[in-house]
């Protein structure tokens, strides 16, 4: 993750993400696109979970039989996912993806959850490009979402998003500018005994044009294909939140 270590939110993201996010369906896709490459499993097994987060999908991945390295910069995130995924084959390593400093090379990267809309400046989205490129063997592929226009335009927007549980209450305040950058400022009220805990966090996450990406991808080395995350389609409609890019590097 970008913008933010997430501190005292890691605990907080960790539960409204398990409770809200699908992800046995994410996992799902992302597994089919790694199998409709299927010469990648007969090379090396090495899968890299990029800004992993609390370590939902490092762990779906592993169960899967991938050998994985858990990549994010949040100490907070990674201390969640060290624990959640105690005893499987994974290993987590704080970094910063802009500057990935691997001991080797891996066959499968993804990053999941908008982590790429956390780049807001083409040069960080490249940096973190050719590090991937640098990282991947030949042949591999990397995989990730990415939010559309449309989606920081007209979901994200400058909507307000309320979760109430029984030990706290966050109140998540968007506020999307004309350059498709969305500020989240997020309010959290944390019950300890009789009183409540407040701290805030913000995230901002950015979105560029589809044909921005490509050419990024393409300009490191990378032939891309993309996709409807949602629907599988090749044909991206206007009304397209999410976009699945699956970037190959040439054998």
């Amino acid at each position: 993750m970008m913008n933010s270590s997430y501190g005292n939110f890691a605990r907080i993201y960790d539960r409204i993400m398990s409770e809200t996010a699908d992800y046995n369906r994410v996992f799902a896709e992302y597994f089919k696109a790694i199998v409709g490459h299927g010469e990648f499993t007969e090379k090396n097994n090495i899968l890299l979970d990029l800004g992993c987060g609390t370590g939902n999908l490092s762990k779906r991945f592993a169960g899967a039989g991938f050998d994985v390295l858990g990549v994010d910069l949040s100490e907070d995130m990674l201390s969640i996912a060290a624990e959640k995924c105690a005893g499987l084959d994974i290993r987590f390593i704080k970094q910063d993806i802009r500057k990935l400093d691997l001991y080797g090379t891996v066959n499968v990267t993804v990053a999941a959850f908008d982590v790429l809309n956390h780049l807001t400046d083409l040069t960080d989205l490249r940096d973190c490009f050719k590090k991937v490129y640098l990282f991947t063997e030949p042949g591999g592929v990397f995989l990730f979402d990415y939010n559309t226009i449309y989606y920081h335009e007209e979901v994200l927007a400058s909507n307000t998003f309320n979760y109430d549980y029984d030990d706290f209450f966050c109140s998540w305040e968007n506020d999307c500018d004309d350059d498709y950058k969305v500020t989240m400022n997020i309010n959290v009220f944390e019950k300890t005994g009789d009183l409540y805990r407040r701290f805030n966090e913000t995230i901002i996450e950015k979105t560029f044009k589809k044909e921005t990406i490509i050419e990024l991808l393409t300009e490191c080395g990378f032939t891309v294909e993309i996709k409807d995350f949602y629907t599988g389609l090749d044909y991206i409609r206007y009304k397209t939140e999410k976009i699945l890019f699956t970037a190959i590097k040439k054998p």
